[in-house]
């Protein structure tokens, strides 16, 4: 109470430097390593930490996800951050952002608050532990596009004020019997999902084309467009031939904890009674149900435990009791439908810090983890070289076994939304089509 004067006015210096957009060089000597050596904040060889501005971009061309764009804008806002709006295209060292682009401008009191959850993140594994999670970088765990531009003003008086957003309705395509739902978001699932529950029809595409991915959804024009307005999807014309691929069905998962919760937010039925199951998700004690040829899907160190002792010659490595923390390099394979909707080289995130070492012949790998020096982007990963091009993910069918395995994790905190679809498209796979 005898410093509330300086505690106010401390405060306000913070914003202050916030406004200035202030990097203050003050703080390094508190940022250290392991061996208690001065290395400051990560500045890259720029002079200034923060940007002057982050860019979200909403144009298809530069965007993957405008759905989780627009929900990371939300909760800038809701968090008492400055959003703004291009309203005429920009152009930077680097490229063009048409009007209708979200503007974060580091100049403002909460500039922090804004770099916290957009920017990289750092890499302190050289610790031997650490109190908790320490991964925000909510660009590669909710799967959007953000630039970083740091050319002074090249935004001033291009911008409005941006007080709310609204997630618009889906744009649907004219002058077509079929409509593909591209699988680029979690929206695309819960659209399957409610599609099939009212037992409509939803074609998994299962070959890549022109256009469109293996692992793709097409529907009719009719049963679609009375769900436009309540999604936000990827769609366009699939003309008037009847789709070719797997016909899904709704299936019942079981699950349990925080695998129930993201499962049942996605529009699947979730149960914790592995008998009447149709596909079992990290569950215990499943062997016999496995063996039977019950779907299993087991991700991260656990999962990976559970079903060890189903698939001949699996061997995996990673800690036991720490949760080593990471955001890292992937190469994903394009020739399968969990993996082909995603690109070609993809940042997952793994809070276990486990990968695949052996396999049988029959497994059929999804993704690796890179094998470029630079594969690690940020968290607490002691001995994360060791992981450097292993296998990070694999289907295993033989022997009526139907078991598919990623070593990262998929769900922790229901914050890494962007690894959602490959738990739902490992679903829609295991499951058989709808006779």
């Amino acid at each position: 109470m005898q410093k509330k004067e300086n505690l106010f006015l401390n405060q306000l210096k913070v914003y202050e430097r916030g406004i200035n957009n202030i990097d203050d060089y003050a703080v390094d000597r508190y940022l250290v390593n392991v061996k208690n050596q001065v290395i400051g904040r990560p500045r890259h060889g720029n002079e200034n930490f923060f940007p002057e501005y982050y860019v979200l971009p909403i144009d298809k061309s530069l965007q993957k996800n405008p759905l989780e764009a627009y929900r990371m804008i939300e909760y800038l806002i809701r968090n008492g951050v400055t959003v703004e709006r291009s309203t005429e295209a920009v152009s930077t060292a680097s490229k063009t952002y048409p009007a209708g682009s979200f503007i974060i401008n580091m100049h403002q009191a909460k500039h922090s608050i804004a770099n916290m959850v957009l920017y990289d993140g750092i890499n302190v594994s050289d610790y031997a532990s650490v109190a908790g999670e320490i991964v925000q970088d909510f660009p590669v765990l909710r799967g959007f596009e953000r630039d970083v531009v740091r050319e002074t003003g090249v935004f001033a008086g291009k911008t409005s004020l941006v007080t709310s957003v609204s997630i618009p309705a889906t744009p649907m395509p004219n002058d077509s019997a079929y409509v593909l739902i591209l699988n680029t978001n979690n929206d695309a699932i819960k659209t399957v999902n409610e599609l099939l529950k009212s037992g409509k029809v939803v074609t998994m595409l299962s070959k890549s084309g022109t256009g469109y991915e293996a692992g793709d959804f097409a529907v009719a024009y009719d049963d679609l467009n009375p769900l436009a307005s309540k999604y936000y999807l990827d769609v366009t014309a699939f003309g008037n031939n009847k789709p070719v691929g797997k016909v899904l069905k709704p299936s019942t998962v079981a699950a349990l904890g925080e695998s129930a919760y993201v499962l049942k937010n996605l529009g699947f039925k979730v149960t914790d009674d592995q008998q009447h199951a149709d596909v079992l998700v990290n569950t215990f004690d499943s062997d016999k149900l496995v063996e039977k040829g019950k779907p299993y899907i087991a991700y991260g160190n656990m999962g990976m435990g559970n079903v060890k002792n189903c698939i001949p010659q699996f061997a995996f490595a990673g800690p036991t009791w720490e949760r080593y923390e990471g955001v890292f390099l992937a190469n994903v394979k394009q020739d399968n439908v969990i993996t082909a909707p995603y690109d070609n080289e993809e940042y997952f995130y793994t809070v276990t810090g486990s990968y695949i070492t052996k396999l049988p012949k029959a497994a059929k790998i999804l993704a690796t983890i890179s094998n470029k020096e630079n594969f690690f982007k940020a968290g607490w990963w002691p001995g994360h070289d060791a992981a450097r091009g292993k296998i990070m993910a694999f289907t295993y069918i033989e022997n009526k076994k139907n078991i598919t395995v990623f070593s990262n994790d998929l769900t922790n905190g229901a914050h890494s939304r962007q690894q959602f679809r490959l738990l739902a498209n490992s679903i829609f796979n295991a499951v058989p089509s709808k006779s």
